[in-house]
């Protein structure tokens, strides 16, 4: 499942909750780092593209850093590429945002 990529490559967030504390989330980075870096990258090349452009924009807006937006758009990419994967279909670009 697509969780278990995203956990796979360290890009799962990791809660710090005990009781009725909520502390912050961060990636667990329990994966390649190598492997981590590149789809960080891959995240940073697709941001020059509209439907990633776009999307990177709006989570910026919503008050996330440069870096969480990345990370989170890295998270998709996965997604995206698990998905891929396991339907056999080609990408397509109009369905990015969608669901």
């Amino acid at each position: 499942n697509s969780d278990a990529v995203v956990a796979a490559f360290g890009m799962d967030p990791r809660p710090r909750d005990s009781g009725q504390y909520s502390g912050t989330r961060q990636l667990s980075k329990r994966g390649n780092a190598e492997e981590r870096r590149l789809i960080y990258c891959a995240a940073m090349a697709a941001c020059r593209y509209p439907p990633f452009k776009s999307m990177r924009d709006k989570l910026v807006d919503r008050g996330f850093s440069p870096i969480q937006a990345y990370c989170a758009i890295a998270r998709k990419l996965l997604r995206i590429a698990f998905a891929v994967w396991r339907s056999n279909q080609p990408f397509n670009p109009q369905r990015v945002g969608l669901a």
